[in-house]
Formats: C-alpha cells, sequence, structure tokens
C-alpha cells in the first residue's frame, strides 16, 4: 500500500479517536424541539497560530447521523479551510473520511462558519484563551452575538 495513503488514513484515524473522546460544548440555539441539528464545537481543541485559529466542530443531525470536521479559520481574513471530516451513520459507525482540498474560501454572511468567526475571532485576531477558557463564557459571548445580530443597536435618539 501506498506510505503516503497508510499515513493519511493513519492520521484521520488519530483525529477520528481524539474527537470522539472530546469534550462537546453545544453552541447553537438550543431548542426545545427536538428535531434540530445540533452543532458543537469541543473546545480543549482550540489552538491558534498568529491570525489562525483550528478547532474541531461537530454537527448531529436530526437522524443521529453526525460529521466532524477540523477547521481553520484566518480571523483577519474572515476565511476558513477544512481540514479533515469525518462522517458518521446513524448508528454511529464510520461512513467516511476526507481531506478536503486547501483552499481557503471567504466565510459566508450568515452561516455556521460565521458564528463560529465571530466567537472565536476579536479584531482580526484569535480570541485570547482566557476568554474562551470555559461553558459559561463562550455561551455568553454566543447570546451576545445573537442578540445583537435579532437586536441591532439603533443610533436614533428619541
Amino acid at each position: 500500500m501506498n506510505k503516503k495513503l497508510l499515513l493519511s488514513l493513519f492520521l484521520v484515524l488519530l483525529f477520528a479517536l481524539k474527537a470522539e473522546a472530546s469534550d462537546w460544548v453545544r453552541i447553537d440555539l438550543e431548542t426545545k424541539e427536538e428535531n434540530t441539528d445540533k452543532i458543537f464545537i469541543d473546545l480543549e481543541s482550540l489552538h491558534s497560530e498568529g491570525k489562525v485559529i483550528t478547532y474541531w466542530d461537530k454537527y448531529l443531525y436530526q437522524d443521529n447521523s453526525s460529521i466532524i470536521c477540523k477547521i481553520s479559520v484566518n480571523c483577519e481574513k474572515k476565511e476558513y479551510q477544512l481540514l479533515y471530516i469525518i462522517k458518521y451513520n446513524n448508528n454511529d459507525e464510520l461512513i467516511s473520511t476526507e481531506l478536503p482540498s486547501k483552499k481557503w474560501p471567504p466565510i459566508p454572511p450568515d452561516s455556521y462558519p460565521d458564528t463560529f468567526h465571530s466567537l472565536l475571532c476579536k479584531d482580526g485576531m484569535p480570541r485570547p484563551s482566557n476568554e474562551l477558557a470555559n461553558l459559561k463564557d463562550l455561551r455568553k459571548v454566543f447570546l451576545e452575538l445573537l442578540s445583537e445580530t435579532q437586536n441591532p443597536k439603533s443610533d436614533e435618539k428619541k
């Protein structure tokens, strides 16, 4: 077997095991409805270098299938890069792993990558680790951002 392919497979499996053992924190808008997709981030995986922050996120869908992604975000340029994608079926069995292209597309407005950018970046740089150190701070930042987008401040004088 090709050494590169074998090494890639080993790395993907290693990352899959790491992602499975992580402590996932839910960041989407929690609702009372059970038929909503859920989005999580692994706070332990946050790693910043320069203007780029890297993390694992997880999307749990209504049918209990899931996708785990390792993503890098360039805080200054507002671009992202998918590093790994791991897909599981609704029985939590591995379906596939992917090593996407190394492109850095712009983050689409009003998307979950845009929410992650707002959560993890501040003034073109990754937020300081002490701001993201625990669940309460992350949840507070997320709810503040959500509130700002739903209720923009008005400059009108009364």
